[in-house]
């Protein structure tokens, strides 16, 4: 502590006795007083010759005085900018290493270089002065002047604190200065409510007005005060110079838009764009976003292309706008691409998510294409946007009359609301009448009842919906059920007057009597004949009532009823009411009347399906009246009429009796013989068989008998092989006959009692083929998948084609897909194979499998001597299934190929869809040309035709052309005849005219 105070006073000291030499060397010299004098006016080189004369004391060149006239030689050439300065400076400091004056020296060096703006130089000699050395006024500009050359070199923080210390201090020719560029500094590190009132103060300065006024309204813009840029900005921009004029557009430009003055802000836009720099990307991205906010897309578009591509927040913006843009543009194609590209970027997930919704939209609109909604919803669960998605694809599957695909997406609406609850009780309402249609009763079950849980909305449709599912319980088997509600629509006030009542009735009747009330089938089958009007089941019901009083037991009303039938409908080829007609009066013990309606029934066509019926009945009748010859003449023309027929065999053992009751032994050993040799397998042969015994017993000669028996090997015990074969023999000739009817009781009696047996598979085939037959599409199926799943064998090829078909037909397209497989593994023929494959493609297609539909395409497509019909049915597919995939650029051409013909449906619907993509990219003169070219190639696919002018009326409609829209929608309104009940033309045109009211 002492040591410090010594070297403390000993400075002091050393401080007085340089004061006292300088004063003496002042006094000693006046001329270097005079030559100070000259220096800090300015007078360099003058003060440079006075000092030139002045003689330091020749006893010591490291005087005070010595020193001070070699400094202010040195700062003399340093302000005269004489050559090799830093070295006069270098040459001052190895020789005068401690004076005091080389902190001047070096401060007029710095300062020079200052000047020259070399401010990395300067700073380094700034930096290595002793501030306290200076005078005081030179050390306010040693602060001001070093805290500019720090902002020069980007130390922002030492340049602050500089600028503060002067301003804080007293005023001085460096204050406002200061105040300007501490603002500046608090500009730069983007400060802007710091920097704000310093330029305020700067700006009352006129050497910093111009420049204090454009950072002030540079930094209200970016505080957001965009009120204050355009009051402000456009009064100052004539003071400032070009370069600033322009970067002043660009934010008043951006200040006017902010306000939500588009025009104005275009104006200086214009002012920044024409000065002729380059625009930035950024640059590019505003005036995007300029043009778009003034609805000029096509620019917005071409100022978007300049930005997007980069992986960045503003490329991502950019093809969002693009997109929008696009989309104004009527261009979906290109907006579909832009958003998709959006997307696929992660800076704004807001942008993302809406970019992956639009394009989701977008795809499904374009391309049909539903996976884009099903990611997104996976994606963003929380979005709440579920619900809206489903209806939205609702709707449109309910324009285009998919209601499969519209009852999938409406229920999986979590809160129906009114219109979307509507929406589904209609559209379940007619997927089930197409399934109907289609005769998928089975299907169309819970489509009816999801229609009837939403019938609040219309309570008609909701009666006509329990009507259909009546129908459907009564075709399924489910007669009770259907019953029930029959019963229920009898009552109800929004059915009673429907043009289906009168057929309910008719109905409920018919579910009765299957469900074996035949009381109260009697009384409802009255009941609907009762009614007046026609009856379109008039017939039926007539033979139903009949039939209800037969089950009862009532013969006299049955035979009465069936001969009424028979005669009013006498040009009929159905024998059933004369049959039952005669079977119920010979109930009744009358065989003349029974034998009188056979007769007449008889004259009808020999080949109606219940002839063979009523002639074995005849004769039988016959043999009981004892008329054995007349009764012969039955047996003999049955025999003669139909060698396959299950009376062949019944009518030759008739003839054995006959014969035998006549004593024409040896007549009746002969049939008895054919029956048993000749049909070996008929359930007739064990009666035969008894038969033969009986006669031979009659004439005494049982070894006979015995002897014949032993030649056959067969003996009066059969198997249960041979039961279950003769069984099988006889529901085979039922069906071989054409008896449809017979041949599925039959057959579904067999199958019931042998299950595993050796003929079942077969039997299966027998019934599925008669099930077809009929109509009965689903029963079919499920008895061909029955002999699918027994294996192998002479009918599982034929079964298993036959089961896919169906599938195919009933729409059930997953079930379809996996038994053509089945089919392409066992085929054994390529046609077979081929017709898997062809198959298969049909069912991924209508399964929205596209992928696999257009790898099955090209597998049929190659296939040589292909029909073709069938090729281009490949072809068609292979298309639509990229377009539906979103890959239009391998569609177009395959499109392009089928248009070239466009006079069947496929070159037909490949035009259209041309159209519709010329239509999505917003080239409407393309849609103008390509829909009077299909018009002029005089195609007779009018449906497709007629969709392509209502495309052409929207590309109107788009341009704001409502005259022509309308015109054009109002022509194929009057021009069009609906090809069909799916016929959509007409009802899309008045829904467009109905949106232009």
């Amino acid at each position: 502590m002492k040591r410090k105070g010594f070297i403390l006073i000993l400075a002091f000291f050393a401080f007085i006795l340089s004061g006292q030499v300088i004063a003496q060397e002042h006094h000693a010299d006046k001329r270097l007083e005079s030559a100070l004098d000259l220096y800090r006016k300015g007078a360099y080189y003058s003060a440079e010759q006075m000092l030139n004369l002045v003689t330091p004391d020749p006893d010591s060149d490291i005087s005070i005085f010595a020193i001070q006239v070699e400094a202010y030689k040195t700062m003399c050439a340093i302000r005269l900018d004489r050559s090799n300065i830093a070295g006069l400076v270098k040459n001052f400091e190895d020789r005068y290493p401690n004076a005091p004056e080389l902190q001047m020296v070096k401060f007029a060096l710095a300062s020079r270089l200052f000047d020259r703006e070399e401010y990395a130089d300067a700073l380094v000699i700034y930096d290595s002065i002793k501030k306290p050395f200076l005078y005081a006024d030179e050390q306010i500009e040693y602060d001001f002047k070093s805290a500019y050359c720090y902002i020069r070199v980007g130390n922002t923080d030492v340049a602050a604190k500089r600028l503060i210390s002067i301003i804080e201090g007293d005023f001085s020719p460096f204050s406002v200065p200061s105040q300007y560029y501490l603002g500046y500094v608090r500009y730069l590190e983007k400060d802007f409510a710091a920097a704000l009132p310093l330029f305020r103060k700067a700006e009352k300065d006129p050497r910093f007005s111009v420049l204090a006024s454009y950072y002030a309204v540079e930094s209200e813009f970016m505080l957001g005060n965009y009120k204050y840029v355009i009051d402000r900005g456009p009064a100052i921009f004539s003071t400032l110079d070009r370069d600033l004029q322009i970067n002043l557009a660009r934010i008043v430009s951006e200040a006017y838009f902010s306000m939500g003055q588009p025009t104005l802000a275009a104006q200086y836009f214009d002012m920044f764009t024409t000065s002729g720099g380059n625009l930035t990307r950024k640059d590019y991205y505003y005036s995007g976003l300029l043009s778009y906010t003034l609805q000029s897309f096509i620019q917005a578009i071409e100022s978007f292309s300049h930005v997007v591509g980069s992986e960045d927040a503003l490329g991502q913006s950019a093809y969002y706008y693009s997109a929008n843009s696009h989309l104004r543009q009527h261009n979906k194609i290109a907006a579909m691409e832009a958003f998709k590209a959006a997307s696929e970027s992660d800076f704004d997930s807001v942008i993302k998510e809406d970019a992956f919704f639009n394009h989701a939209k977008l795809s499904f609109d374009v391309n049909g294409d539903i996976s884009g909604f099903e990611k997104y919803m996976e994606l963003y669960p929380e979005s709440g946007k579920d619900d809206i998605i489903n209806s939205y694809i609702a709707a449109a599957y309910l324009l285009s009359n998919d209601y499969n695909s519209a009852v999938a997406a409406l229920t999986k609406i979590r809160e129906l609301s009114d219109e979307s609850s509507s929406n589904l009780q209609k559209a379940a309402f007619f997927r089930a009448m197409q399934l109907i249609e289609n005769r998928g009763y089975r299907s169309a079950v819970p489509m009816l009842e999801i229609s009837i849980e939403n019938g609040r909305h219309d309570p008609s449709l909701e009666a006509l919906a329990n009507y259909w599912l009546a129908e459907c319980h009564f075709r399924n088997g489910r007669y009770r059920q259907a019953t029930d509600i029959n019963l229920s629509l009898m009552e109800n006030p929004h059915f009673l007057n429907s043009e289906q009542y009168q057929t309910a009735i008719y109905n409920l009747a018919y579910s009765y009597f299957m469900w074996g009330r035949f009381s109260s089938a009697q009384k409802w089958f009255s009941e609907y004949l009762g009614r007046s009007g026609r009856k379109q089941f008039e017939r039926d019901a007539r033979i139903r009532l009949a039939d209800s009083y037969f089950m009862q037991n009532n013969y006299k009303d049955a035979a009465a009823t069936y001969e009424r039938v028979f005669n009013r409908y006498s040009t009929s080829n159905d024998l059933y009411p004369a049959y039952q007609g005669a079977v119920a009066y010979g109930l009744l013990g009358n065989d003349t009347r029974k034998i009188s309606i056979l007769r007449q029934a008889l004259k009808v066509n020999r080949n109606a399906e219940l002839y063979s019926q009523c002639l074995f009945e005849l004769g039988r009748t016959l043999v009981q009246r004892g008329a054995d010859d007349d009764a012969a003449d039955c047996f003999h023309t049955l025999i003669g009429h139909d060698a396959d027929s299950i009376y062949f065999t019944k009518s030759m053992l008739e003839l054995a009796m006959i014969n035998a009751n006549n004593g024409k032994y040896t007549k009746a050993i002969e049939y008895y013989k054919n029956i048993i040799e000749g049909m070996p397998l008929s359930p007739e042969v064990p009666n035969a068989i008894s038969g033969m015994e009986s006669v031979y017993q009659t004439i005494n000669k049982p070894e006979e008998y015995f002897a014949y028996l032993e030649t056959l090997g067969m003996s009066d015990i059969k198997s249960a092989d041979e039961k279950e074969l003769m069984l099988f023999n006889a529901a085979e000739q039922r069906y071989l006959s054409g008896n449809h009817n017979s041949a599925i009781t039959s057959l579904q009696s067999f199958v019931k009692n042998y299950p595993s047996g050796s003929k079942t598979a077969q039997a299966y085939y027998y019934l599925a083929e008669s099930l077809k037959a009929k109509g009965n599409k689903e029963a079919a199926s499920d008895a061909y998948f029955q002999v699918i799943k027994r294996g192998e064998g002479p009918f599982a090829e034929a079964a298993t084609r036959n089961y896919a078909d169906i599938s195919y037909e009933l729409e059930h397209y997953s079930r379809a897909v996996t038994a053509y497989e089945s089919l392409i593994y066992i085929a054994n023929s390529e046609n077979m194979k081929n017709t898997g494959y062809f198959g298969r493609m049909r069912s991924y297609y209508n399964n929205k499998q596209y992928e696999e539909a257009v790898a099955d395409a090209r597998k049929v497509s190659g296939v040589s001597e292909l029909p073709d019909e069938m090729r281009r049915e490949a072809e068609y597919l292979i298309a639509k299934s990229l377009l539906y995939l979103d890959n239009r650029e391998e569609a177009k051409p395959i499109l392009n190929t089928l248009a070239r013909n466009p006079h069947d449906n496929y070159g037909a619907e490949a035009t259209y869809l041309l159209i519709m993509d010329a239509y999505g990219a917003g080239d409407f003169i393309a849609v103008e040309n390509r829909v009077y070219d299909f018009s002029d190639s005089e195609t007779s696919q009018i449906y497709w035709l007629a969709k392509a002018f209502i495309i052409l009326g929207d590309s109107f409609a788009d341009r704001g052309d409502v005259e022509q829209a309308k015109a054009t929608y109002e022509s194929v309104l009057d021009g069009y005849e609906p090809t069909g009940d799916a016929d959509d033309v007409k009802e899309q045109v008045k829904m467009r005219l109905d949106k232009l009211k």
